[in-house]
């Protein structure tokens, strides 16, 4: 009767076993053939991320005659493993972003710097117009008082 219960519990065992590996196999197989998806944009991640729920969920079928607390920890090793697949490409993408950002404030900068020294150009010149302006004036008033006084000495020089 010992014989018969010790025969029973190893098979039981055995049988936990195999159904263990055969599964363990099966997502290995399953991840090794699909890879990390690495998604481009965030309607793939949210597309890998339901495959990856129906890939938890048919393990879980498969799973039931295996130790409970054994199937609860590979359950969730394998959405721990999803979840760091996705984080992962959503920091690819994240990273991809804020580079382009960069690159756009660098043109924008750039831009700035040069909007920046033609104004300082611009600037220069209206001030070098204004003395111009101010001193042809002034010739103008002088050359005007002096042939109202009628002065010959300033309509020679002039």
């Amino acid at each position: 009767m010992k014989n018969l219960v010790m025969k029973r519990m190893r098979t039981r065992r055995r049988r936990r076993l195999s159904g263990l590996l055969a599964v363990g196999a099966l997502c290995l197989s399953g991840l090794a053939t699909a890879g990390p998806a690495f998604a481009t944009d965030r309607d793939d991640l949210v597309e890998q991320q339901e495959q990856q729920a129906a890939e938890i969920e048919s393990l879980q079928s498969s799973l039931e005659g295996v130790d409970s607390d054994l199937q609860a920890i590979y359950l969730k090793t394998e959405e721990t493993r999803g979840q760091v697949a996705t984080a992962e490409a959503e920091l690819a993408i994240a990273q991809n972003e804020l580079a382009a950002a960069e690159r756009d404030q660098q043109a924008v900068a750039a831009q700035l710097e040069a909007a920046q020294a033609e104004l300082e150009s611009i600037e220069a010149d209206i001030e070098q117009g204004e003395y111009d302006i101010e001193k042809a004036r002034n010739n103008l008033a002088e050359l005007g008082r002096a042939q109202y006084r009628g002065s010959p000495r300033r309509r020679q020089s002039i």
